[in-house]
């Protein structure tokens, strides 16, 4: 995986202040489909992902609410 395709661009959303934040540490074919499957969510805002070595990209997400955070901690953590 280059890491071209891991730079994440913010949108305005993810400039703001988010009360709830989790870091989930996935694999690059789970960060494609994480990333597909929250463009479009408004409860969950991808603040920044970096490639953390070859196998391993740290996604750092805002939430809504603490129940959503810790939804998505469950679910990709």
């Amino acid at each position: 995986m280059k890491s071209a395709e891991i730079v994440w661009n913010p949108s305005r959303r993810a400039r703001g202040h988010h009360d709830h934040i989790v870091t989930l540490a996935l694999d690059p074919i789970d960060w494609h489909r994480f990333r597909a499957g929250c463009e479009d969510l408004d409860d969950v805002t991808i603040i920044d992902a970096r490639l953390d070595g070859p196998n391993r990209v740290v996604v750092q997400c805002g939430c809504s609410t603490a129940a959503i955070a810790d939804r998505l901690a469950d679910a990709w953590g």
